[in-house]
């Protein structure tokens, strides 16, 4: 009983350390630069290269394809898998290490929060594939998501395809929220990647964003 008590503690000292690290770095480049973070995100409400919503991911096409999709950010709550185990948005920081599609094990190297009125939709569980995602997932509409297999080809006809999230209800595949306050968070890496929310292929951020 007191080993798992101790386990439990040390658990929850992870999460406050890892929330007082996003929070200080939010706060930090909110005071560098005010406005602009926002700005960035909420502006920047199309990723560039996204022709209605998809665009086919050849293997020679992969990486300039991504560096043309701006990722927009996750909501509050959101799942996200780590080397630690799956871990709430929030409470993720730099350091922290993040189960990526295509460079394994990646450290964050910074986060970014904003806080306004967000287009969102919902993802069902297993609406992609089995476990994809692994529950019920919320997404603004203009976040990039990985598309592979039968889906990717009743988009595009390749086996995998960048899509907006919002472009999933045209098969009916997400459920369209409308507009809602909350915060969206974006996860930067060293180079743009492919994250896993509760299973789900998404987009992430990098250094050059």
């Amino acid at each position: 009983m007191r080993e798992q008590i101790s386990t439990a503690a040390a658990n929850l000292r992870k999460l406050a350390r890892n929330f007082a690290t996003l929070r200080f770095a939010y706060l930090n480049l909110a005071k560098k630069r005010p406005g602009r973070a926002a700005m960035r995100v909420v502006m920047s409400s199309t990723p560039t290269g996204i022709v209605d919503g998809v665009i086919p991911l050849r293997r020679s096409e992969r990486a300039s394809d991504r560096a043309r999709c701006r990722p927009i950010g996750l909501p509050v709550g959101t799942r996200v898998w780590t080397a630690d185990g799956v871990m709430p948005v929030e409470f993720l920081g730099a350091g922290d290490r993040i189960i990526t599609r295509d460079s394994g094990i990646a450290r964050l190297t910074g986060t970014l929060a904003v806080s306004a009125v967000h287009h969102l939709v919902r993802v069902p569980a297993s609406g992609l594939g089995p476990q994809r995602p692994d529950q019920d997932v919320l997404l603004p509409v203009d976040q990039p998501v990985l598309l592979r297999g039968p889906v990717a080809q009743a988009f595009s006809g390749e086996d995998r395809a960048i899509c907006r999230a919002g472009a999933l209800g045209k098969l009916d595949l997400a459920e369209d929220l409308g507009h809602q306050p909350g915060t969206l968070i974006t996860l930067h890496l060293d180079r743009r990647d492919v994250i896993y929310v509760s299973g789900l292929d998404v987009l992430s951020g990098s250094v050059t964003d």
